[in-house]
């Protein structure tokens, strides 16, 4: 999570200086900041997909043996 963090503020920090790169107009910054903008977009979306899978597997923890006796459609009242 912290990593997700991390790289989201890098990423925020270096798109700004590739904003401003493009307005005063330096071209020899721009596509090294891009280049460094996308890669890492893509390090955000392999550790949000990481997170997403870790926090998502433990839903399956229990499966029911099938020694288990079946459940009851409905009250028996």
């Amino acid at each position: 999570m912290i990593r997700l963090a991390l790289y989201t503020a890098a990423l925020v920090f270096f798109a700004d200086m590739a904003r401003r790169a493009v307005i005063v107009r330096a071209d020899s910054f721009v596509l090294p900041l891009a280049l460094l903008c996308l890669w890492l977009l893509v390090l955000i979306v392999r550790a949000y997909r990481r997170e997403h899978r870790r926090l998502t597997r433990r839903r399956t923890d229990f499966v029911r043996p099938r020694s288990f006796p079946a459940q009851r459609k409905r009250d028996t009242r």
